[in-house]
């Protein structure tokens, strides 16, 4: 990642396993069970674990209802939505290039495999 200060490529790294658990969390408050069902394809174990370490960075807020059944609510803490407005940009932009990020990992899964990537 050259071009990118240190402290960006920490970043990056730290927040690319759980992007999709901050684009998943707005302005709004979510519940759990919300959040699970808003993220294809995460467990609830992993989704509890991204949630957790987001808390323990200072991005999102916990609330723990003393109810039964439990009712665990989320929030983005200021400093969380002030980081979710470039990872929403970046996911938006994902979206838009498909076929790019597609073709960028053929070409590396063949240069694993020792090929081409031309596809």
């Amino acid at each position: 990642m050259s071009g990118i200060p240190r402290g960006g490529c920490l970043l990056l790294s730290e927040i690319s396993g759980r992007q999709s658990s901050s684009t998943a969390l707005r302005a709004d408050v979510a519940r759990f069970s919300d959040l699970h069902r808003s993220i294809p394809g995460i467990s609830k174990k992993m989704l509890i674990q991204v949630l957790r370490a987001l808390e323990r960075d200072g991005l999102v807020n916990r609330t723990l209802y003393p109810v039964v059944p439990p009712r665990t609510e989320y929030e983005l803490t200021r400093e969380g939505k002030h980081l979710h407005k470039p990872i929403a940009a970046l996911c938006r932009w994902a979206a838009r290039n498909e076929k790019l990020l597609g073709m960028i990992e053929r070409r590396r899964e063949a240069a694993r495999r020792g090929g081409t990537g031309e596809a």
